[in-house]
């Protein structure tokens, strides 16, 4: 039985994505380097140490990532503080009918605490509307590995099997597959593998479409499969 909802944030709640490959461009080329779309997609959904570890692959441990990572930050902090940043088609209908129905709600990302903070902020969201936030602060090894996952059913005191997770990425999807619990892609930027999609259990082109997938399971009154 379905208990709880977890969400990602970044392309999931948020178009953010955009922002993430137009700011790594942008601060590489100032500091003299060709960080593509490819790198960028690669870190989606990622800690910070696993971010660092797969520039240094693409550069070299001479590449001054802290600069650049700093940087970077900076920018999206400016950029969305300046132009807010928009809520993904159907957020705020998906999270009112599953408060309505009682589900346990979660929002779990591998972004810092500040950045949820200020996303949830900047589009008058309270993070009350959670029963739980789990930030890529909590955890060492971020997505595709299951821990934030993990530690999100934990906190929930729900069994993994119990919650659907609500991913937009490769790593993400991977992540959720690897926890035990059920993955469910909304796709945005990423661009998703065929071993990835093969994890996932449903696919959605909308949060709109998640919400009536939550309505059918309870006219039919079903469980997953």
């Amino acid at each position: 039985m379905i208990k709880a909802v977890i969400f990602d944030m970044d392309g999931l709640m948020f178009d953010t994505e955009a922002l993430w490959l137009t700011g790594g461009v942008q601060v590489g080329q100032s500091l003299g380097y060709v960080v593509n779309d490819r790198l960028i997609r690669s870190c989606i959904g990622t800690t910070h140490e696993t971010t660092k570890q797969l520039f240094y692959q693409e550069f070299g441990p001479d590449f001054p990532f802290d600069q650049f990572y700093n940087g970077y930050g900076d920018y999206i902090l400016k950029t969305v503080k300046e132009q807010g940043i928009a809520m993904k088609k159907g957020l705020i209908e998906l999270i009112n009918y599953l408060k309505a129905e009682k589900y346990l709600l979660a929002l779990a990302s591998s972004s810092a605490y500040i950045r949820i903070a200020l996303y949830l902020g900047q589009n008058q969201l309270s993070e009350a509307l959670f029963d739980v936030i789990v930030s890529g602060d909590e955890v060492q090894k971020g997505k595709q590995h299951p821990d934030i996952f993990l530690k999100t059913c934990s906190k929930l005191k729900i069994k993994p099997v119990e919650a659907i997770v609500l991913e937009d990425s490769n790593n993400g999807i991977t992540a959720a597959y690897q926890a035990g619990c059920w993955p469910v892609l909304i796709p945005d930027m990423d661009i998703i593998r065929p071993e990835v999609s093969k994890m996932a259990y449903k696919s959605f082109e909308n949060l709109l479409e998640v919400r009536d997938f939550f309505k059918t399971i309870k006219k039919n009154n079903t469980n997953l499969d």
